[in-house]
């Protein structure tokens, strides 16, 4: 991509030759660097939204690998879904060597661009928003493939894409409990030791024993999205007598960081039992997440107060 006098582009070519492959002439001096901006704010875009999809797909249950090995051969293939969503993003490397923070400084050049000569686009401006709000959460010398990294733990935190709930519900049945998917979802968000008693209580001599890797995992989220640099503490139902809707949890986690007023406390979920343990908390704001289980209208219906697509639109107290 160069931009400048056509015959100053013709007397450099061979040289440029040296570490450009392609070069084509784009127009007058600034030119280059223009397409460049718009391409490099395709690429990430593209990056982001096929990553949505494949979050959506395998929510779905179709598995992503699976989905790609479809997509790389129809119409919505990319280099995004060729290359880098099966090189750097299913393998966990997100190692391609192109700063987070550059492609941002990239993207909001193409929509400076955009905002001085087509001012009534929509999409450009919401791929800078959310290529922001990555950079704003894993930092601008991560990779930039790093942007797909889904600030949601277990549908809040981490887009886990139900796997919690698969997990138990397979589990319970193969220790003989007949337990289908509808048999669970009024149970999303509730202590696993609570549901899997509840269901086996059904079932004369049935036992469980409750496991220590909630608190193994959940150190694990905070490591690998960095959350440790935002996040203070954080609590599991295993160290409170009861998990939601109780309030043991936020009252633990408030002792635990010295918050004694539960009326400047906002708690985020996106189940039921997460709202109802916010009321029953006495928190000023129940805020219900869409990024997981239910849907606004029960997350509505459970008494939230504040509706958001998922936590990264809250704004972090300064």
């Amino acid at each position: 991509m160069a931009g400048g006098d056509a015959a100053a582009v013709e007397r450099v070519r061979d040289i440029v030759s040296c570490f450009a492959k392609s070069i084509v002439h784009q127009g007058p001096i600034g030119s280059g660097h223009a397409v460049k901006a718009v391409n490099n704010l395709l690429n990430v875009g593209h990056l982001m939204l096929a990553g949505e999809g494949l979050l959506a797909l395998r929510g779905f249950g179709v598995e992503p690998a699976t989905a790609l090995a479809a997509i790389n051969g129809s119409s919505g293939r990319s280099l995004q879904t060729q290359v880098r969503l099966p090189t750097e993003v299913l393998t966990g490397q997100f190692g391609y060597g192109f700063e987070l923070g550059l492609m941002l400084k990239d993207v909001r050049n193409a929509t400076a661009i955009a905002g001085a000569h087509f001012p009534q686009a929509t999409l450009l401006p919401a791929v800078e928003a959310a290529v922001a709000a990555a950079t704003e959460r894993v930092g601008r010398t991560a990779d930039y493939t790093e942007a797909l990294l889904v600030c949601d733990m277990a549908g809040t935190t981490v887009d886990e894409g139900g796997l919690v709930y698969i997990v138990l519900r397979e589990s319970m049945n193969a220790a003989g409990l007949e337990v289908s998917e509808a048999d669970m979802h009024p149970w999303h968000g509730a202590a696993k030791e609570e549901v899997v008693a509840h269901f086996a209580a059904k079932q004369r001599g049935a036992d469980f024993a409750p496991s220590a890797l909630a608190e193994l995992t959940t150190q694990a989220i905070v490591d690998r999205l960095k959350l440790n640099e935002i996040v203070d503490g954080y609590i599991s139902a295993q160290d409170v007598p009861r998990g939601r809707p109780s309030p043991y949890m936020v009252h633990a986690l408030m002792a635990k960081l010295g918050v004694e007023d539960v009326s400047k406390v906002a708690k985020a979920g996106d189940t039921e039992r997460d709202i109802g343990e916010a009321l029953n908390a006495g928190c000023r704001q129940a805020i219900g997440v869409l990024s997981g289980a239910d849907s606004e209208a029960a997350l509505r219906a459970s008494g939230a107060t504040v509706i958001v697509q998922n936590i990264t639109k809250l704004k972090m107290a300064s």
